[in-house]
């Protein structure tokens, strides 16, 4: 009975999957960045993104301008922009999807850019008007990791979204009448990067899950011993009477 009972005990054993290490994503943890668009406008951009599951992750930039330009222009902002991101493939790497958030400051005018108009904004009206205030919205982005060497990484990425505007309005270059407040809400690009990024850390796998060695008391029960029994030729039958 006990030698039965042993048998089943090692089949038992022989169906529990036994499970090796699990593979976990080596990608970078960190990761600090700068937006080579924002550089060609001379405004301090630094960019940080930490990895938050094998498929999300968290970046956070900041954009800030304080300088005084020639002939009493201004482009004088502070932008910090959020960002929560979805990862295809793992972060880091290829393909990905954001939701961002958007708040900014700003002092701008005395911009000759042309007459272009887009989302209700006429952008001539920057050449010899000043806007003072700020804004906040909420935007959709899509991006692209490319690996160029270990720890560095290009990054381009497009948002579309809205802002919503609260500014005071002054003209003239120089004496700064003001003309009064107002609203704006605008629908558009809300994101543009090219990013060159560094990287930092790797995922540090889990420990493996194994089953533990099989020792002699799980197979028998306390006190049971195998005894090796000799073969033995059975009595011969007896006829008659005794």
């Amino acid at each position: 009975m006990k030698s039965i009972q042993a048998i089943l005990l090692l089949l038992l054993l022989c169906c529990i999957p036994i499970s090796g290490q699990k593979k976990v994503s080596q990608s970078p943890v960190w990761g600090i960045k700068t937006n080579l668009l924002y550089d060609l406008t001379s405004s301090i951009n630094l960019g940080a993104e930490v990895r938050t599951s094998d498929k999300f992750s968290f970046d956070l930039s900041l954009n800030y301008n304080p300088w005084n330009l020639p002939d009493y222009s201004k482009f004088k902002h502070l932008l910090v922009q959020p960002e929560l991101r979805f990862w295809f493939a793992e972060p880091f790497s290829a393909h990905f999807l954001g939701v961002h958030a958007i708040y900014t400051s700003y002092n701008i005018g005395g911009l000759d850019i042309g007459s272009m108009k887009f989302s209700g904004m006429d952008f001539s009206k920057l050449d010899n008007n000043y806007y003072q205030g700020t804004g906040i919205g909420l935007g959709l982005a899509y991006g692209y990791d490319w690996t160029l060497a270990p720890h560095w990484k290009f990054e381009a990425s497009i948002g579309l979204g809205f802002l919503s505007f609260n500014y005071s309005q002054y003209e003239c270059r120089t004496c700064g009448d003001f003309v009064g407040k107002e609203t704006h809400t605008y629908l558009g690009p809300t994101k543009l990067g090219l990013s060159l990024v560094y990287t930092l850390g790797k995922a540090v796998p889990s420990k493996p899950t194994v089953v533990t060695g099989i020792q002699k008391k799980d197979l028998f029960p306390t006190g049971y011993k195998a005894v090796k029994k000799k073969w033995m030729e059975p009595a011969p039958l007896r006829h008659g009477l005794c």
